[in-house]
């Protein structure tokens, strides 16, 4: 405002007033935008603004308002405007969608931000695995398009001499996949027989994780020590990889390796064992602790009863002295068990039982024995009877006229007798 426009032929010291009160109340300086915004409706800015003046701000091209902020500024009547700290932040660019992969780092997938991807293991990126959120034509994309992630392949399997893999149908081989080898006939597979597909250090790769085998002829003699033999079942041949335990004869110790394996190079491995023989150790002996002497026993009073005192006889008449006499006693046998000869007494007695059981097991036996005699008798008198029966009855079926011709005639013969005798 210039001093012109204001006096108008008023005095100067109102002029001056006028002024004063101007350049306090009436103008706010040029706002400073917040970041990413301008008018709404893409109007200049101006030099100065009146108190109570409000600007209302839009966010540009790929850009919105920050959710919970105001976009008007106003000019306060300090001559300040309103502060706004932030107004307008980035659009997001699509969540890229990666197959066998997955987004590793990224901010908010705004405006400005970067993303980077990552395969998941055993697959490999093809293309830029960093993306960057930009504005292209108007809208919020990714600066190139996205990658895609394939599996990562092996080459194909070794051959080997004497064997084969089984090999996959379509003869691709990718990380996971595992080959078989197998041998041919009397043939040893030595190493393993399963290779399996994995990534290489490089992570875009892959690899085999171990040397194909290989098949061999292999056979061990059969192992033999000293003092020794084998604790397992023999074989006529041993291949690779069998395994036999030995073990050490009496009075031998093992020393080494208790089993041994049929190495690839036709020997067996660990080396064999030995035997040695057996040292015989002793203990230290205690020194033996002395015993007390026992103190001696009095000899027990033989059985029977106790011994009876004996009894003074009264002196005769006619002043004899006394004769100390034992009543009269009944005489009583030793027992076998009493005094010094107990122990004779006892193997006596012994004796005589054995003696006894031993003649009653021989008269039981002569006994049984007699009474089968008795019975195979009685059996062959009975047979011999049967027998003679039989043949009597033979012959007599084959002469029975005679026999009854020559009874007739004794008959005949005793009746003549009788009448010359007169016998009724």
């Amino acid at each position: 405002m210039g001093l012109s426009s204001c006096s108008n032929g008023v005095p100067t010291v109102v002029l001056i007033l006028l002024f004063l009160s101007s350049t306090v109340f009436c103008d706010c300086l040029t706002p400073t935008l917040p970041p990413h915004s301008s008018l709404r409706g893409s109007e200049p800015l101006k030099d100065n603004y009146a108190t109570g003046t409000n600007l209302r701000l839009v966010c540009i091209s790929g850009y919105e308002v920050v959710s919970g902020t105001r976009s008007t500024l106003t000019c306060s009547a300090d001559g300040t405007w309103t502060k706004i700290t932030e107004l307008c932040q980035g659009k997001r660019c699509p969540v890229p969608h990666l197959e066998n992969g997955r987004i590793e780092l990224s901010d908010d997938l705004r405006l400005g931000e970067t993303a980077t991807l990552r395969c998941d293991y055993g697959f490999r990126m093809i293309g830029e695995s960093t993306l960057r959120c930009v504005l292209r034509g108007g809208e919020v994309r990714w600066h190139r398009d996205l990658p895609f992630c394939e599996q990562i392949p092996c080459a194909r399997p070794d051959i080997i001499s004497n064997g084969r893999y089984d090999a996959d149908p379509s003869d691709t081989y990718v990380v996971g996949s595992s080959v078989v080898y197998r041998c041919d006939a009397d043939y040893s597979l030595i190493g393993n027989s399963t290779i399996t597909c994995t990534v290489a250090a490089d992570g875009t790769n892959g690899q085999w994780n171990l040397p194909p085998p290989e098949c061999k002829k292999v056979s061990c003699v059969k192992p033999s020590i000293r003092n020794g033999r084998l604790a397992t079942l023999y074989k006529p041949n041993y291949r690779y990889g069998d395994r036999v335990t030995l073990e050490c004869n009496p009075g031998y110790t093992l020393v080494g390796a208790s089993w041994v394996r049929c190495g690839a190079d036709n020997t067996w491995k660990p080396s064999l064992p030995r035997c040695d023989k057996t040292v015989a150790t002793t203990k230290p002996t205690r020194p033996s602790t002395p015993v007390p002497p026992v103190p001696p026993i009095d000899p027990l009073p033989p059985p029977g009863p106790p011994p009876i005192p004996p009894t003074l006889v009264p002196p005769e008449v006619d002043g004899t002295t006394f004769i100390p006499m034992f009543p009269t006693q009944r005489q009583t046998i030793p027992t076998v068990g009493s005094g010094s000869g107990s122990g004779s007494g006892s193997g006596k007695i012994v004796g005589i039982v054995f003696g006894v059981i031993f003649a009653l097991v021989v008269l039981a036996a002569l006994i049984f024995a007699a009474v089968g005699w008795w019975k195979q008798r009685q059996a062959n008198a009975l047979a011999n009877s049967q027998v003679a029966s039989e043949k009597e009855k033979t012959m007599g079926d084959r002469r029975p006229q005679k026999f009854r011709s020559k009874t007739s005639e004794t008959v005949q013969h005793f009746s003549a007798l009788e009448l010359k005798t007169g016998t009724p």
